[in-house]
């Protein structure tokens, strides 16, 4: 039998790489979500309803669904990560913590991006 979860740990590569992971995925999916209000912000047709950026259901979509599925390429490539480093029998945990991490930063924001998608 192996043990594959080494509890004295001394991948500092490793653990500076699966944060790097993180950063960037939720980097580029705060920066996703800016360029979609930023985006709905100039829109020449304004919408008559002024507590929600989004007016159309395109608008709307892009909001709420496309930085959570950033966040879901990044927990998702964690996991794939997660699985080679354990293959290699290499310090792994980490990339799995990352990768749960980003998945339940995913569920946060669709739950409260839901609002956007409700209004008709």
């Amino acid at each position: 039998m192996t043990n594959d979860v080494e509890k004295r740990w001394n991948a500092r590569a490793t653990s500076r790489c699966a944060l790097v992971h993180a950063g960037v995925s939720i980097a580029f999916a705060a920066i996703v979500a800016a360029l979609a209000l930023v985006w709905m912000a100039n829109r020449p047709d304004t919408c008559h309803v002024r507590e929600l950026p989004a007016c159309t259901d395109t608008e709307r979509f892009a909001l709420a669904i496309v930085p959570a599925a950033v966040l879901l390429v990044g927990g998702l490539s964690a996991l794939v990560r997660a699985y080679r480093a354990w293959k290699n029998q290499r310090p792994w945990p980490i990339w799995q913590g990352v990768a749960w991490g980003l998945l339940t930063l995913m569920m946060i924001y669709l739950l409260a991006s839901m609002r956007f998608l409700m209004v008709g």
